[in-house]
């Protein structure tokens, strides 16, 4: 079926995920009602930050995804998408929420953790002089 300049893509059907601590993943799914769309428009919000706004050009029958980058770790965001098939006619936004990820711990920083617990058990379960005999020869 052939594209209709007047036509408006209905709102898309995406998913948001965190895909690192500071970005986020969009991803589609193309279907038959969606074959004329040739970007997404998005727009990224939390609290009072001033949006950031990005263009997901469909660039290939493939790309189904688009990663939002820039963004601040373990941040929940609003996250407003429409589905574009010329400059001027668009779907009508939806709004999905989405958490980037938390920062994660270094392996060192969690053996570092566990040996000072494992010390304090060790102090509080040994005598006090048989510590200092041990620690300060």
């Amino acid at each position: 079926k052939g594209w209709n300049p007047g036509w408006t893509p209905p709102p898309p059907t995406v998913q948001v995920k965190a895909s690192s601590r500071k970005s986020l993943t969009m991803s589609w799914v193309n279907d038959e009602d969606t074959q004329h769309i040739w970007k997404y428009k998005v727009k990224v919000t939390s609290g009072k930050r001033q949006a950031k706004k990005y263009n997901c050009e469909i660039t290939t029958a493939e790309l189904r995804n688009c990663e939002l980058t820039g963004l601040s770790p373990y941040t929940q965001y609003n996250v407003t998408v429409r589905a574009c098939a010329s400059k001027n006619k668009c779907s009508p936004p939806i709004m999905l929420v989405a958490t980037t990820a938390g920062p994660a711990l270094h392996p060192f920083l969690i053996t570092l953790i566990a040996f000072v617990v494992l010390l304090a058990v060790a102090c509080c379960a040994v005598h006090f002089d048989v510590l200092h005999a041990l620690c300060w020869q």
